[in-house]
């Protein structure tokens, strides 16, 4: 069966309409099957078939047939251990790969469970094909031919050291056998070895059998193997542990954890996913990988050469026509769906989107095919009448989220496709709009419901962002048999049959009508700070209703593209994720949590700080400034007053000391080049902020009473006035530039090309203390030598100098050689002068 909503050039994904529930058959969790045991497991006994009761001792490993309650929300809330600790969307140099592989391995190790009974793990991750009899089929029904090929292939590939690469071609052979076998009329799958390709690649990576993607890079590829030539290169390799315990890694085995967790994000940044899936093959071993924004499950380990049809199965399970074995987002289409559309106009959208700099740097250096085949087709169900909007996207994401756990945010400008969204004029003259892609914690409000509760009785706010839509994808009301299990991820069962408590997640998408600039693309500074000031003034607005934001960020606060459809709004705040609406249940534990980008973090919000205290509304102003300057210290001339290594300090590390200091003495010092009222401004929002930690200064007991006598000069950001006033001065200021100017781009710092230029500096400097050094030394022989032949050593060393003298005068370049009227005679005849 074929989903509608997807791509030609992919498998087809969707729940056939008579799906049952999942299959009953659970496992005994003392009892591990024969297919789960690994490296350092010995064989055990057959699995249970029966469906034990699940309030037990001994509950089941394996969801049953009803999907738990779905939660019911009062507040919003949000764990602090739930977010990502790693984000490089503001970094201002790129990290290095094996730094980058650390993070992630690292906050991946936080949210995993391992290692699951390979049964599990298939009805985990394979709901439907499992209890269809897809996994059983796969193997039973093979000819004993194709199961002996595939075997005597396996056991050819050869294993321990030094031999990865001759792993390839047999592994290869073999799941290619598997794909003839399994569709022998039309292969849903093809192969590819990615081994070479640049940047850090898996090494081979599963793509849909289709001519529209055989040039793909991998990250398109819909799964991947890591393969490793021995044994003990298995991450588990020494601990096949319960699944009921959290995971503790040695730290021999963190490298090829991280590699493959990097492989996997990725993978996740470049293309729409659900979750995802991979097989790792260590030496004579393997073991499954699954992935979605909650957590990773990783199955037991089982010898792939005594126990091939553990792969037959697996294969199956992901390239299954009519299921979602692969984890990609049926609802997000690719190019091939762009173009049997054939949507007229593209082009004039293009150019639009181009002029009005909606696009980023980048894309918008893309020709039109290109943007055209990075575009996707985006389908958002209607919040009304039950039925499917359709939106193209304008090339790729304007955003993608850098982890695989959390929200895992992916935001698009689109245009609808013509007869499928109602009244597309609302949003503005060109039907843009932006389509934000999460995963919302389910005790959490949906977006929607905040900007409604911002809104109030009113359709729209100045400075808020206008939302036409919000929905999401999976249907909690619905019975089992109607729910799409893709848009969920599994945290209910892992918490209900393996008691460990994971963010439960659920796929959520809205629709804006507001359609903003990055503040990085300002056309002028007056541009820049009006945008601010007015997201300043809707965040005012947001604070009388008791609703905080706490995530103010440079991807956050938008110029608007069409003020006049903002109700002149300048600029606008988006993203409410993590809003908290003020005395609702559970609200004051919510503020005390640590939210927000690390780059425009509050100052009192460090979370190394001894009581930061809740979160307060001067602690979003503060961000507001960090913001500011974050734009301007990129993107405009500060005559060198601004170094990269600060900005690495201020944003990358956010070192709290450093940021302190800065804004209590440095920023005075700072000079935007042509602009000293942009300069001003920054240094008086500084003082703003600075004002809330110089009462830090004072002894405890003095500091209460010293801010209620001189409110002039303590704690002064108590409300939004000071800010907006401040940004008002400096724009009516007669030291405003007439013309003004735009944002210069900013480069980002290569982290790795950097490290390669101070180890080159390094190591010249070693060369010429080893000179030097050796010259000493050679001196020092002379001496001892002169010692005891005071004549030779003197003749020697007089000989040296006047060597060196002579080698000093030697001319530094052949044309020296040269008299100067033979050169000036050989220019004109354009004759070369002889050869040194």
């Amino acid at each position: 069966m074929k989903s509608p909503s997807l791509a030609p050039s992919e498998i087809a994904a969707s729940v056939p309409p008579d799906t049952p529930p999942l299959s009953p058959v659970l496992l005994n969790d003392d009892v591990v099957s024969n297919a789960s045991h690994g490296p350092s497991h010995p064989t055990t006994p057959d699995p249970v078939v029966t469906a034990p009761d699940a309030t037990s001792a001994n509950p089941p490993t394996t969801p049953p047939d009803k999907s738990p309650p779905a939660h019911e929300w009062n507040t919003p809330y949000s764990n602090l251990n739930e977010r990502p600790s790693v984000a490089w969307q503001h970094a201002s140099q790129s990290g290095e790969t094996g730094t980058r592989r650390r993070e992630v391995g690292h906050e991946t190790t936080r949210k995993t469970l391992a290692t699951v009974a390979i049964d599990d793990f298939f009805t985990l991750c394979f709901p439907l094909q499992q209890d269809e009899g897809v996994i059983s089929d796969a193997y039973e029904n093979a000819p004993a031919q194709a199961k002996q090929d595939v075997s005597t292939l396996l056991d050819a590939v050869p294993t321990g050291e030094g031999v990865e690469k001759e792993m390839y071609k047999p592994l290869m052979k073999a799941i290619a056998t598997i794909f003839e076998t399994l569709w022998p009329a039309q292969c849903a799958l093809h192969l590819k070895d990615t081994s070479s390709d640049r940047g850090g690649s898996p090494d081979l990576t599963f793509f849909a059998n289709n001519t529209n993607n055989k040039t793909d890079k991998w990250e398109q590829g819909l799964a991947f193997i890591e393969v490793k030539p021995q044994d003990r290169q298995d991450p588990f390799y020494d601990d096949e542990r319960s699944p009921r315990e959290e995971l503790h890694m040695y730290f021999r085995q963190m490298q090829v954890w991280n590699q493959i967790q990097d492989y996997a994000t990725r993978a996740y940044g470049a293309r729409s996913r659900c979750f995802m899936v991979a097989i790792g093959i260590f030496g004579q071993y393997a073991r499954f990988f699954r992935w979605d924004r909650s957590l990773v499950t990783v199955s037991r380990g089982f010898n792939y050469k005594e126990e091939p049809e553990l792969l037959w199965q697996f294969i199956a399970a992901l390239g299954a026509p009519g299921y979602d074995g692969s984890g990609l987002d049926p609802t997000v289409a690719d190019y091939v769906e762009v173009q049997r559309l054939a949507v007229p106009g593209l082009e004039e959208k293009y150019a639009k989107a181009r002029a009005k700099r909606l696009l980023s740097l980048e894309a918008s250096e893309l020709s039109d095919a290109e943007l055209r085949k990075q575009s996707s087709v985006i389908t958002v169900p209607s919040s009304s009448d039950g039925k499917e909007e359709k939106y193209i996207s304008v090339g790729p994401p304007l955003f993608v989220s850098g982890t695989i756990l959390g929200r895992g945010t992916r935001a698009w400008l689109a245009v609808p496709v013509p007869g499928t969204v109602e009244n597309p004029a609302r949003s503005n003259e060109d039907h843009f709009v932006i389509i934000k892609d999460s995963w919302r914690d389910e005790s959490r409000a949906p977006e929607g419901d905040v900007y409604r509760a911002i809104y109030g009785n009113a359709d729209s706010v100045f400075g808020i962002a206008r939302i036409r839509s919000s929905v999401d994808l999976y249907n909690a009301e619905g019975n089992p048999v109607e729910r799409d299990f893709m848009h969920t991820t599994i945290a209910a069962w892992v918490l209900r049959y393996f008691n460990r408590r994971f963010c439960r997640r659920v796929h959520h998408r809205c629709v804006l009508d507001s359609v903003g600039i990055n503040l990085g693309r300002f056309e002028t500074t007056r541009e820049l700070m009006e945008a601010i000031r007015d997201a300043v003034i809707g965040h005012r607005s947001m604070s009388e209703k008791d609703i905080l934001h706490r995530d103010i960020s440079a991807y956050n606060v938008m110029i608007s593209a069409y003020p006049s459809c903002e109700g002149n709004a300048r600029g606008f705040l988006i993203d409410m994720d993590y809003a908290t609406v003020l005395g609702k249940a559970g609200s004051e534990d919510e503020l005390r949590e640590i939210t927000g980008t690390t780059a425009f973090l509050s100052i009192a919000r460090d979370p190394d700080r001894p009581d930061t205290g809740p979160h307060r509304i001067w602690h979003d102003l503060e961000s507001f400034f960090w913001v500011a300057l974050y734009i301007v210290v990129r993107h405009a001339n500060m005559g060198g007053t601004v170094t990269v290594e600060k900005v690495i300090s201020l944003f990358d590390k956010g070192q709290t000391e450093f940021r302190r200091g800065f804004i209590a003495t440095t920023i005075q010092r700072i000079r935007v080049n042509g602009h000293p009222a942009l300069g001003k401004c920054l240094q008086r929002l500084a003082e703003l902020v600075a004002s809330h930690y110089s009462a830090e200064e004072l002894p405890p007991q003095l500091r209460e009473e010293a801010c209620e006598r001189l409110p002039d000069v303590y704690r002064l950001l108590r409300d939004h006035q000071p800010f907006i006033d401040t940004i008002d001065a400096a724009l009516g200021s007669h030291e405003w530039p007439e013309p003004d100017f735009e944002a210069k781009p900013f480069t980002i710092a290569h982290a790795e090309t950097r490290k390669r230029m101070e180890d080159a500096i390094k190591l010249m400097e070693e060369s010429v203390r080893s000179t030097r050094d050796g010259q000493t030394k050679r001196k020092r022989e002379v001496e001892l030598d002169a010692e005891s032949d005071g004549t030779a050593a003197t003749k020697r060393v007089r000989q040296e100098d006047e060597g060196t003298q002579v080698k000093e005068k030697e001319p530094r370049s052949v044309f020296a050689c040269v008299p100067k009227d033979v050169i000036k005679r050989r220019a004109a005849s354009k004759e070369r002068p002889p050869a040194a």
